[in-house]
């Protein structure tokens, strides 16, 4: 039986924000991305008991437990739904119990409730996370979500990490979330790195 000679690297890590990217933050579905009859609409329970609309379509919930049956990526929740994506919002949505990534830096919330963006240091607290994968583990990254177009007018670390080519940084708009262009380019990115 023949050793490999050198480790095979591991899947990419696809970090994975709810709104804005599963969940499209609209009162009505765009029908520009996908079509009136694939959109759902529910309300889910967070850990904190507060109820959210939730408008998803299908055909993104489907690529998404699709890549997770493939075994192709390894899906993290990376929002400030933090575990309320896991315990609540998957379940309602039949997708698999993704964890949730490691993100110390999720500490800022002010009593309204209402997260911020920043940390003490002023970096957005979703940066770390990202920079851990490609550089603490060494793997591929798909990063989606919709904030990263105003990240990286204001954080130099996050324009190196978008820039670097062993990351598919991808930032939907917030009323349609993941669109079939973003579908297409995240198997691109996956079938690159399969070659």
């Amino acid at each position: 039986m023949a050793v490999p000679t050198a480790p095979r690297e591991l899947n990419p890590v696809l970090l994975l924000d709810v709104d804005g990217v599963v969940n499209a933050v609209s009162p009505w579905p765009t029908r520009d991305a996908w079509p009136a009859e694939s959109w759902r609409r529910l309300s889910v329970e967070d850990l904190n008991g507060q109820r959210w609309p939730i408008l998803s379509a299908e055909p993104v919930v489907a690529f998404l437990r699709a890549l997770d049956e493939a075994g192709v990526v390894e899906v993290r929740w990376h929002s400030t739904w933090q575990h309320s994506a896991r315990r609540c919002l998957a379940p309602e949505l039949d997708l698999p119990d993704w964890p949730v990534a490691e993100a110390p830096e999720f500490t800022h919330r002010l009593d309204s409730g209402y997260v911020t963006n920043r940390v003490s240091s002023g970096r957005w607290w979703k940066a770390p996370a990202a920079e851990r994968v490609v550089v603490k583990e060494g793997r591929r990254l798909v990063w989606i979500d919709d904030d990263l177009r105003w990240e990286v007018n204001r954080d130099p670390a996050v324009v190196r990490l978008v820039e670097n080519q062993r990351v598919l940084a991808l930032s939907p708009a917030t009323d349609v979330g993941i669109a079939p262009a973003d579908i297409a380019a995240i198997n691109d990115f996956l079938e690159s790195g399969a070659r």
